[in-house]
């Protein structure tokens, strides 16, 4: 019998760490292109939500007892002022989940075990283990997330249905048998994003490799236009000028503003043919909207109703919150005014300031040659979690944010060294 040695482990480790990173955040893009038929599709999606579940509870307590190391680690968290907030937060509302859930018999548009396990089982218990990334590994959680994101969005192009068909011919927008045009097209952007930092970070030289990043840009963009979503959208326009911005010290060169303008056109052709060649309504869907219908007036009605309902309800029930949804609506569509009506005034303020914490430390991020792309996906998932989000179904956006309030997570001074 051959037994493991305390070496064999610390090997290890790091590599289930590194698996599971991109694994956990873009694993189900790829799982779910696998699913044919939508009534059978849990088959398939419960094992892989479960798989997460349990690395994800390894990873959170293997680590604390394998070497003296994490000591250091445990005492950075105990003097980490936004992490003790997100704590606080999330025991908050993790009681608000049970109480709704269990304890009382409030009625909900869900099944009320989905809450628990979406919550509890999906978005948070995971959400623990981003605690245990590796700084020194940054070059290998970004490979593996670049591929599992470009093996889904090519999956989801390619192993099309007559559902894909006629969603896209119906609505003018892309979706898979599980995955909704609003999920997909944050697939495309996050795979458009960390396509261009790695194109922007060696934009000197071009090689084999720079022109694979390039086909990931390519793939990325059609897929977040086909989806025709605003929020996955916007969340990669802003991502995308703060990582310009960020990383220009000096002016732009003639021969940069050559490159960006062409990009820019060819963005502008694509979206031409995409809707004129496969019917997508990513025109009216975005652009309109945007630019030419920016008023309040011009917002989706029904949003605007969530968002005075909960402010009624917010203000009748200031201090522990009315609860974990509008009443026969669902989720509020914003994750502010949702942490206020679950948790109440203290609840909500927490969450604004991990909120603002975490988008601000993002943004600082991204001026790293290393933990830069960690930056923009979480940047992504931010404004996307925003816009159209839950707080109990939004399992990236929980992942990404431990891994970003992290206090190992950090710039330093000299860490200007090119990995990638």
């Amino acid at each position: 019998m051959i037994m493991k040695t305390k070496s064999d482990l610390s090997i290890s480790i790091p590599a289930i760490k590194v698996f599971f990173f991109g694994y956990a955040l873009f694993g189900f893009n790829v799982v779910s292109s696998l699913v044919s038929d939508s009534e059978q599709s849990r088959i398939i999606t419960i094992p892989y939500r479960l798989s997460v579940v349990i690395i994800g509870i390894f990873l959170m307590l293997k680590p604390w007892f394998l070497s003296k190391k994490q000591q250091v680690i445990a005492h950075k968290f105990k003097n980490s002022l936004a992490l003790t907030g997100l704590l606080i937060f999330v025991t908050a509302y993790s009681c608000r989940v049970i109480w709704d859930t269990v304890l009382t018999n409030n009625a909900l548009t869900r099944d009320n075990s989905e809450y628990l396990f979406f919550w509890l089982g999906i978005s948070l218990i995971p959400s623990f283990s981003f605690f245990s990334i590796d700084i020194s590994k940054f070059k290998e959680y970004f490979f593996c997330c670049w591929i599992l994101l470009l093996m889904g969005n090519l999956l989801s192009l390619f192993s099309g249905n007559s559902l894909q068909s006629a969603f896209l011919v119906q609505q003018g927008r892309f979706a898979t048998t599980v995955i909704n045009p609003i999920l997909l097209g944050s697939f495309g952007s996050c795979l458009s994003l960390m396509s261009l930092f790695y194109i922007w970070q060696n934009k000197k030289s071009i090689n084999p490799r720079f022109l694979g990043y390039l086909i990931g840009l390519v793939v990325g963009i059609v897929v977040l236009i086909l989806a025709a979503s605003k929020g996955p959208f916007i969340g990669f326009i802003l991502s995308a000028l703060i990582l310009i911005c960020f990383n220009q010290i000096n002016k732009i060169k003639f021969k940069q503003l050559l490159v960006i303008f062409t990009i820019s056109v060819s963005f502008i052709f694509l979206i031409s043919y995409l809707q004129n060649v496969m019917g997508t309504n990513f025109y009216s869907r975005v652009v309109e909207k945007l630019l030419l219908e920016a008023s309040f007036e011009s917002l989706d009605t029904q949003r605007v109703n969530y968002f005075q309902a909960s402010l009624t309800l917010i203000d009748q029930n200031l201090w522990l919150g009315y609860g974990l949804e509008l009443p026969g609506e669902g989720y509020p569509h914003n994750l502010i005014l949702e942490s206020f009506l679950a948790t109440g005034l203290i609840g909500g303020i927490l969450f604004i300031y991990v909120y603002c914490y975490t988008l601000v430390k993002a943004i600082r991020l991204v001026n790293s040659k290393e933990m830069g792309w960690l930056g923009l996906l979480y940047i992504q998932y931010a404004i996307l979690a925003l816009l159209s989000g839950s707080l109990y179904a939004s399992f990236i956006f929980w992942y990404l944010l431990f891994a970003v309030v992290n206090p190992n997570v950090k710039l330093f001074n000299n860490s200007r060294t090119v990995l990638y």
